[in-house]
């Protein structure tokens, strides 16, 4: 079952952010949980430092108080000092997109299997597409397991089509991948599609429980 705010989890803030260097331990653990183990830590490493490419965490966090006062303490000496990052925060998913000329390239994306079917995923996805328009691309691919139907479902309401597959792809499975493809992301209808299904998707968490901070493309 998928976990969301509630008594059985201190989460309740989500922010999509660049990997860090001192997350790539939680980032690891969740490569392994969402795809078997498909990047080492090096290769995160080198995503960190490309100028080529954005790697994204989405990082679920407590807050120790709100401004609203409604749902935590208001700002006080009496305010009890955050515990550890490992107690207050912890990367539930992220995702990476390269650029080459004027393709951008979808190399992973996947959410901590204990917070899907929220819609985070969908969030995540919009934000590496918002990336790419900012970058200039004019394209975008991806590839997916030929097993993964919600992820298909997901990448065909978006405007991906599939043109391809690469055989024995997964390295785990040797499954086949689907190639998708959606182009025009120059397109002032892209943008106008993207916005719309990006705050569907903010709704629809924000209804669960979550609090959403803001995206900045100035952070990358």
């Amino acid at each position: 079952m998928a976990c969301s705010p509630g008594v059985d989890n201190h989460f309740t803030h989500l922010e999509i952010k660049p990997l860090t260097p001192d997350q790539l331990p939680q980032v690891l653990t969740l490569d392994h949980l969402c795809f078997g183990g498909l990047w080492t830590e090096p290769g995160y490493q080198r995503e960190i430092v490309s100028p080529n490419s954005a790697l994204l965490v989405l990082e679920a966090s407590r807050a120790a108080f709100s401004h609203n006062n409604q749902r935590f303490q208001s700002v006080s000496s009496e305010v009890t000092p955050p515990l550890s990052i490992g107690d207050t925060a912890a990367i539930i998913g992220v995702g990476c997109v390269w650029f080459v000329l004027e393709e951008a390239h979808i190399t992973i994306l996947g959410i901590d299997p204990r917070y899907r079917q929220q819609g985070l995923g969908t969030l995540l996805l919009m934000t590496l597409l918002n990336v790419a328009v900012h970058r200039g691309s004019a394209w975008a691919t991806l590839e997916v397991r030929q097993s993964n139907s919600i992820a298909q479902a997901l990448y065909k309401q978006i405007g991906f089509t599939v043109i391809g597959q690469r055989k024995h792809y997964y390295p785990d499975t040797k499954e086949n991948a689907l190639v998708f493809w959606h182009q025009g992301l120059q397109e002032p209808s892209f943008a106008e599609n993207l916005a719309h299904r990006e705050q569907l998707v903010c709704e629809r968490i924000k209804a669960l429980g979550w609090i959403l901070q803001p995206f900045s493309l100035a952070s990358l």
